[in-house]
């Protein structure tokens, strides 16, 4: 029953659904239109159908092959060589060793060694780069910094103005009192040296323009004494850079003058006694060297007192036996000498103290030293000649004695060879500077190598006028010049003098005492520890006519400019100006100039002591109009110039002269208006007392904002102001007066222009201001417009119009609007009130007002010229 029951139910059910299938799909949809028995049968037909993957292999092989061929790939060439792989023995585990395979365990071993010693390549290749790219990188980044610091000049400047305005008759400013300074405390100190020496130039009247006689100055002097002054220096660090002014000071023998030696003083040796200037040099650089030696074994024998045992009178030779007591008999004076020591004498060992005697610098003593025993009874002759000689050359015949004695002791025994004695006599005789190891007892550091190498050195003419002047024979490798010694310096390089960087200050020295100034001071200034150091050593050597300058081409590449070729080359072929000029040059102006820059903002007043240095006299008064430019306290500086107005204090008058001053201010001025800063430019040219160039800019400036604009409000008002204020000071002053009739031709048309312009922008003001009648009767004084329909008059003003400046006529086109919406306002207001009530008066007012609008219409049709369409459009409608 229930089954019977549920299929009557489910009948109407399927019914429903058969008829939704069959109208179910939309519009956009297909019914199925096969059967069972099509579907199967296309099923057949598509099972049928061949595939290249399962029927073709060699059809999909062959477009493989030639898709990849396309690309340049061989396929062929790829199966073979993937089929000639074995792989299977790569995975194999090795054959295990015998106990006693002595061969297989070698061979493996073998290969062992190799394996790590690849891995071990590999990874020290990998480690080698990356360390070498890191220092590369680092290197790269701190150039790009520098330049990029060189640059901007790390300015700090606040932007606040330097001093308060001052009145007419001020003294000149203290500027360094007024600025927050960004000079650390070491370029400060040697400011301070540079304004010192600017006060002593400006009492001798040496500045430009002055007058009086040269200044005296011992520079490097006072630049040693202010690196002394750092305290927050290190001590050792200090000491070093005290002793790299003490060698400049004695190299320049600025002690040859008590008041010290005068600025250029080497500038006219440097070209016309070369040798004899370099012989000064060596002179200078030996002293130093023996200086230090002496202040180093005072310091050891200040040290131990009590192994020295100096006893008796303080003096060189008692410190010297002290200092030997310490250094070969450290247990006692009773302990014996080294074997090698020769000929002892009152107990010590003759010739380490006539050494360390001519190591110091006192031959007088190593002399007394040599004729007190019998056994130097012969070499106290040679040094004796050796003192009173020509730069220590010895005659032919003692130079020839002397060479046989040296080789006898040479050749002696080595172990019993007294390496003093070999120095001493090698050094007198200038024999042998080349082989330099029996001496190494002697010459142990690179400041006795440097002394031994100066000592050696035998600057002479080259080309003797004589015979008699000819040096004597020598041996071989006794011959040193300089160019030698300086090619040995380089050869060595930076690395060996300091080695990664320990004493970055012995490698300067080095190249100091080789007179290698150029390099030195490039070397120096790469370091930024010492980048003040290396410009004022050069300042100095600068100041001296010391350095040699780039030619031409102040700005042109790099610091140092210097052909690799001239190394070693003899200095009688390295002169200036030859056709094999290969000397070194620095670029002293520019390193100058990018260190000057980093506080001109702040500090205006030290730039400004550093720049009356400068040689080139455009380029000085280029740094001095920059300097200007950028600080831009121009009351401060050139208050003392104003056209029109003259009083003392200007702070650059002080050191430049009053007629220097005018002239930055014109190149300031000048500089100022190519770069588009007008307002500067107007102040400028008036410091500079050229009233004409004044009125120029300021016609330029009004006729630009003759028509006020909401955005150059305060602008417009200012510049205004500023307008009004000079015609009344130029004018009081007789500077310029129209009326004059010697003021005339373009002169006299500038200043009308001038007045005109400022007084139609005083016209825009009045109709801004709503003061109609005003604004009327000043453009009706102006008379540029006609004031009636009267031909003559438009005709008139139409010939007046051609002769305006161009600034003028550029803004006539909206002096004409302004005008005739005056009009049209009082016209209307004149309308409005003859409505209420008619009156004679203001009918005849309102036909003036049209007639002077018929006249402007009529004015403007006349001079299209430079009138835009719409205007006379604009005017119509009016």
């Amino acid at each position: 029953y229930h089954h019977k029951a549920g299929m009557t139910n489910a009948a109407p059910n399927f019914s429903k659904l058969l008829e939704e299938a069959q109208h179910g799909p939309g519009d956009h949809e297909y019914s199925l239109q096969r059967d069972m028995d099509q579907i199967g049968e296309s099923s057949r037909r598509l099972l049928a159908r061949p595939t290249l993957d399962t029927h073709t292999p060699d059809a999909s092989r062959n477009k493989a092959s030639l898709l990849l061929a396309a690309r340049g790939i061989d396929l062929d060439r790829l199966n073979r060589d993937l089929s000639g792989f074995d792989v299977r023995t790569s995975f194999q585990p090795p054959p295990s060793l015998g106990d006693m395979d002595i061969d297989g365990y070698l061979a493996h071993e073998h290969r062992q060694i190799l394996f790590s010693a690849i891995e071990e390549a590999k990874n020290d290749t990998i480690e080698s780069y990356t360390t070498g790219y890191r220092e590369s990188l680092y290197g790269d980044w701190m150039v790009a910094k520098r330049e990029l610091l060189e640059g901007i000049g790390r300015r700090m400047g606040t932007g606040a103005p330097l001093v308060k305005p001052r009145v007419a008759s001020a003294p000149a400013p203290d500027l360094r009192a007024t600025v927050r300074t960004s000079m650390d405390v070491k370029m400060a100190q040697y400011a301070m040296v540079v304004q010192t020496l600017n006060a002593a130039r400006r009492g001798m009247g040496t500045f430009v323009g002055g007058q009086g006689g040269p200044t005296r100055f011992p520079l490097a002097t006072r630049f040693g004494e202010a690196a002394g002054r750092l305290d927050d220096l290190p001590t050792q660090r200090r000491g070093e850079l005290e002793d790299c002014w003490l060698m400049l000071h004695l190299m320049l023998a600025e002690a040859s003058a008590s008041d010290g030696l005068v600025e250029g003083a080497y500038e006219n040796a440097m070209s016309t006694s070369p040798i004899k200037l370099r012989q000064q040099f060596i002179r200078g650089a030996c002293q130093f060297l023996q200086r230090q030696y002496v202040r180093v074994i005072e310091r050891v024998v200040t040290m131990e007192p009590e192994k020295a045992n100096r006893g008796g009178a303080p003096s060189l030779t008692s410190t010297i036996r002290g200092y030997l007591n310490i250094k070969y008999r450290p247990t006692g004076t009773g302990a014996t000498w080294p074997a090698h020591f020769e000929d002892i004498v009152e107990g010590y060992p003759l010739w380490v103290q006539i050494y360390i005697c001519i190591r110091c610098g006192d031959f007088n003593e190593a002399l007394r030293l040599a004729k007190s025993s019998a056994s130097s009874s012969a070499f106290s002759v040679y040094l004796e000649e050796y003192i009173v000689g020509d730069n220590g050359a010895l005659s032919e015949q003692a130079s020839a004695s002397i060479i046989s004695e040296y080789r006898r002791i040479q050749y002696g025994n080595a172990r019993t060879r007294d390496p003093f004695k070999l120095t001493v006599y090698n050094l007198v005789g200038r024999i042998d500077n080349n082989n330099l190891k029996p001496l190494q007892e002697a010459i142990g550091t690179t400041q006795d190598f440097m002394w031994f190498k100066l000592m050696m050195i035998s600057e002479r003419s080259p080309n003797p006028a004589s015979s008699a002047s000819l040096p004597p024979p020598q041996a071989a490798g006794g011959d040193l010049k300089l160019a030698d010694l300086q090619k040995l310096v380089l050869s060595y390089g930076q690395d060996h003098f300091s080695p990664q960087g320990r004493t970055p200050l012995l490698y300067f020295q080095v190249l100091l005492l080789s007179q290698q100034f150029e390099r030195a001071v490039t070397y120096l200034y790469t370091l930024p520890a010492y980048e003040a150091d290396a410009v004022h050593v050069a300042f100095a050597l600068y100041y001296y006519g010391v350095i040699r300058l780039p030619s031409s081409g102040l700005f042109d590449g790099g610091l140092f400019q210097h052909d690799p070729a001239s190394v070693g080359v003899p200095y009688e072929v390295l002169q200036e100006g030859s056709p094999t000029d290969l000397t070194p040059r620095l670029n002293f102006v520019r390193m100058l100039i990018n260190y000057v820059t980093k506080f001109t903002a702040s500090n205006p007043l030290e730039a400004l002591e550093y720049y009356t240095f400068i040689k080139q006299e455009n380029i000085r008064k280029a740094c001095i109009r920059n300097l200007v430019l950028e600080v831009r306290d121009y009351d401060a500086l050139m208050g003392g110039a104003h056209a029109g107005r003259e009083y003392r204090g200007s702070v650059l008058e002080q050191y430049i002269g009053t007629e220097g001053t005018r002239e930055i201010a014109m190149l300031a001025a000048e500089e100022a208006e190519r770069s588009g800063r007008y307002d500067e430019a107007i102040k400028l040219y008036d410091m500079a007392g050229d009233s004409q160039r004044v009125i120029d800019v300021l016609i330029h400036r009004l006729s630009l904002v003759l028509v006020p604009n909401p955005s150059i409000t305060q602008e417009r008002a200012s510049l205004i102001s500023l307008a009004s204020g000079i015609l009344t000071r130029y004018t009081k002053s007789h500077l310029i007066d129209p009326m004059d009739r010697s003021t005339f031709g373009r002169g006299r048309e500038r200043v009308s222009t001038f007045q005109l312009l400022l007084s139609l922008c005083h016209y825009f003001d009045l109709i801004g201001e709503n003061k109609i009648e005003d604004a009327h009767r000043l453009i009706d004084q102006l008379g540029i417009l006609p004031t009636s329909a009267s031909s003559d008059e438009i005709v008139m003003k139409a010939e007046v119009f051609k002769q305006l400046d161009e600034g003028v006529r550029r803004n006539f086109p909206e002096i004409l609007l302004a005008t005739m919406a005056l009009i049209q306002s009082e016209h209307d207001v004149l309308v409005r009130a003859l409505s209420v009530s008619r009156d004679a008066g203001r009918e005849q007012g309102v036909l003036a007002l049209r007639g002077r609008a018929r006249g402007l219409i009529v004015m403007a049709n006349m001079i299209q010229y430079g009138i835009p369409g719409d205007v006379n459009t604009k005017l119509l409608r009016m």
